[in-house]
């Protein structure tokens, strides 16, 4: 199984990374920081790029069987417009690819954020 983690680096991103790769998957880790992907593994292909670049979501996507994004906006209680936008390219992209599968992983909702989320958000309202 190919899979695409988005946010791979990132605290939650980087134990997917590892699992993937214990349960010998081959896995496409999209980063923007290529410094930032200290792991090192025969299955494991790092695609360095923004959420807005498509040419390098194709590049990472192609193939994939699932992508899964663990993606971090910075705050629990304000929506980032670049990861809103990035998951829709994302999505763009697994739709002309055929990949079949998207989980999205997030924290909103969760500890105090549910205190700020209720008819605040677009989940909510």
């Amino acid at each position: 199984m190919k899979i695409v983690i988005f946010g791979a680096n990132g605290k939650t991103g980087i134990h997917l990374v590892r699992q993937a790769l214990e349960m010998n998957y081959k896995v496409v880790a999209y980063v923007r920081n290529p410094r930032s992907m200290l792991l090192e593994h025969p299955n494991l292909k790092v695609v360095v790029g923004n959420l807005d670049e498509v040419l390098n979501l194709t590049d990472a996507i192609t193939g994939a069987d699932a992508c899964i994004s663990a993606l971090g906006g910075g705050s629990l209680v304000h929506h980032s417009p670049e990861v809103i936008d990035g998951i829709s390219n994302i999505i763009d992209v697994m739709e002309q690819e055929s990949v079949p599968r998207f989980i999205y992983l997030s924290s909103l909702g969760a500890g105090e954020s549910g205190l700020y989320c209720h008819n605040q958000c677009v989940f909510c309202s």
